[in-house]
């Protein structure tokens, strides 16, 4: 897919896996991405890691995401589960571990929990929306798939609802993961009373629009009750995102993020699409409702709305958020300015110099507050390839390939095969070929620029052959 990681999941089931070693020297670490990053400064909340610790309440009265995805990874951006965040439990509906698995889109929700709360200071990979949001991720697809069964989405909803009556103080459920896929009535009926049933218990829920550029909502973001969230760059949406006139715009295209390929490297990239948006959305609602306890679920849908900026687009207007507007008409100005007074000035921009939001979180070590120049943005096309299977042998002929592509990520499914993926120097090579156990059902493919550069594109491409004889 040219654009962000599907939505719709109509790839089969996660495969085989293959171990290599990369003939590319590892790409050097950059420190972390600088601050604020490029979204927080077009969505107005770029003051919201500054903001002053005695401005929030205690760690565990602080309000909750429930990540519905596919897990969350445990990294030095997203540590293993803590009270403060950012993710506080990771849990499966499943059973075992409520990590994500290693085929790509096994990787999605931790790709999620890095947009809303990375943490800051670790010279490594990127930096959240709020560092300080707290995180209950619930892992809805199961470890060898590369799907999202739509029965999911209920039982997601449903468990963040059991934690919140347990609880834990969720203010919102973050679907990011959406499908194009009609829902039968029993679906439908099912997942529109998941919804009014958190509701019911004052919890917002958030959703993808949909990655196919349409002028409509996926599922489940067109369920009554669901606030669906489109996607966009500093003023306009993104090319790929879906929408209905009135919809919410968060940041999906033009981001300051990980390295799809190296979590430990800041990159540049369009690869969020509506599932970073509605994340994004997700904790800025946690955000509000925690510096405001007494905001409601529909009262801080309304906010978001009332506050953001209008913008007329062919067929109707979007509302682009801004975060520092919404609290601002809370009556948060003063927590706002605050923090703001605690940001560094270009003068002050050096080691330690960006004050953290308590024991919450690390010292502003490194490289955090230190500039930090931000990775050359290179265009990479679709890759092209023929993809051959004999006698264990897997053959890659690469066609066309550009100047600045300088790896290829090679990802190999077989169904019912734990997935896996590798990166192959492809400088001076065209043709690659990989020995594996057993006959891959799918060969996706995904070009990478040289160490420093970034895509501004997911460039993913499936080629599959018609099972042959050893």
């Amino acid at each position: 897919m040219t654009h962000p990681a599907p939505m719709t999941f109509r790839l089969v089931l996660a495969a085989v896996s293959i171990v290599l070693a990369l003939s590319l020297p590892a790409a050097a670490r950059a420190a972390e991405t600088p601050m604020p990053t490029h979204q927080a400064v077009a969505y107005g909340m770029d003051w919201v890691p500054y903001i002053d610790p005695a401005d929030l309440p205690p760690v565990e009265q602080r309000k909750v995401v429930c990540l519905v995805d596919s897990g969350v990874n445990v990294t030095p951006d997203l540590p293993a589960d803590r009270p403060e965040g950012p993710v506080i439990l990771r849990t499966s509906l499943y059973g075992g571990s409520g990590e994500g698995g290693p085929a790509y889109e096994q990787q999605h929700g931790t790709r999620m929990a890095l947009v809303a709360g990375a943490v800051p200071g670790n010279d490594y990979g990127t930096v959240g929306a709020w560092p300080g949001v707290r995180i209950l991720s619930v892992r809805a697809m199961p470890y060898e798939a590369t799907t999202f069964p739509v029965g999911m989405y209920e039982h997601g909803i449903r468990r963040c609802r059991t934690a919140a009556l347990g609880g834990v103080p969720i203010a919102v459920t973050a679907l990011a993961l959406g499908t194009s896929e009609a829902l039968s009535p029993e679906q439908r009926e099912v997942l529109e009373d998941a919804v009014v049933r958190s509701h019911d218990q004052g919890i917002n829920v958030v959703a993808a629009a949909g990655n196919r550029g349409l002028p409509s909502l996926d599922i489940p973001a067109a369920v009554p009750g669901v606030v669906g969230i489109a996607a966009g760059g500093s003023s306009s949406l993104c090319e790929h995102s879906n929408w209905v006139s009135g919809v919410i715009v968060g940041p999906g295209c033009h981001m300051d993020t990980a390295d799809l390929a190296d979590p430990a490297v800041p990159a540049h990239t369009n690869a969020g699409g509506t599932s970073a948006a509605a994340v994004f959305t997700a904790t800025l609602v946690a955000l509000l409702r925690t510096l405001r306890p007494d905001l409601s679920r529909l009262e801080a849908e309304q906010v978001i709305a009332t506050s953001g900026v209008r913008r007329s687009i062919p067929g109707g207007e979007v509302i682009h958020l801004n975060g520092e507007s919404a609290a601002r008409s809370l009556g948060l100005g003063p927590v706002v300015d605050r923090a703001r007074r605690r940001m560094p000035q270009p003068a002050d921009a050096v080691p330690g110099a960006i004050p953290t939001q308590g024991p919450s979180h690390p010292s502003a070590e490194g490289s955090y507050g230190r500039p930090v120049r931000r990775p050359t943005i290179v265009k990479l096309p679709r890759p092209r390839a023929v993809v051959v299977y004999r006698k264990r042998v897997l053959t890659i002929r690469l066609r066309a390939v550009p100047k600045a592509a300088a790896r290829v990520m090679i990802s190999i499914r077989r169904a019912g095969r734990n997935g896996g993926s590798v990166t192959r120097d492809i400088v001076f090579v065209s043709s690659i070929r990989l020995t594996v156990k057993r006959r891959p059902d799918l060969v996706t493919l995904r070009y990478l620029p040289a160490p420093g550069a970034t895509s501004d594109s997911a460039t993913t491409t499936v080629r599959w052959r018609k099972p042959q004889r050893p």
